[in-house]
């Protein structure tokens, strides 16, 4: 869940997630604070992308899951632009296969492209 506090491993997921964010913006990522409608500094507004939950379930997954294993995300709600951004990049970073199914559609990220073509 977005800003989730209560898992037992949510220290390890949120310094993964850091340390994965900070990698991911050698490589081209940059936080698309347009995509969050809090009226707040773009700071604030890149710290409060950086829990969404798709993010959270992907660090989860890669501290769980063996490599090369695909990681499946379920979402009840459309996933955000900077949430897709984030899982293209990641893709080809980790060299993961990244299903994200949100509300509308199946997302297959593979080697930084979305299986949408980035119309979603």
């Amino acid at each position: 869940m977005v800003g989730e506090r209560r898992h037992p491993r949510i220290a390890e997921i949120y310094s993964k997630l850091e340390k994965l964010v900070n990698d991911l913006k050698d490589l081209g990522y940059e936080p698309r604070t347009e995509h969050d409608l809090h009226d707040v500094g773009d700071d604030v507004k890149e710290e409060l992308l950086r829990h969404h939950s798709e993010k959270l379930a992907f660090t989860f997954a890669l501290m769980c899951l063996c490599s090369g294993v695909p990681i499946r995300i379920m979402k009840n709600l459309r996933i955000c632009g900077d949430c897709h951004s984030f899982m293209k990049i990641a893709s080809k970073f980790t060299g993961r296969e990244i299903i994200v199914r949100d509300v509308t559609r199946f997302h297959h990220f593979r080697n930084g492209c979305c299986s949408c073509r980035d119309f979603w």
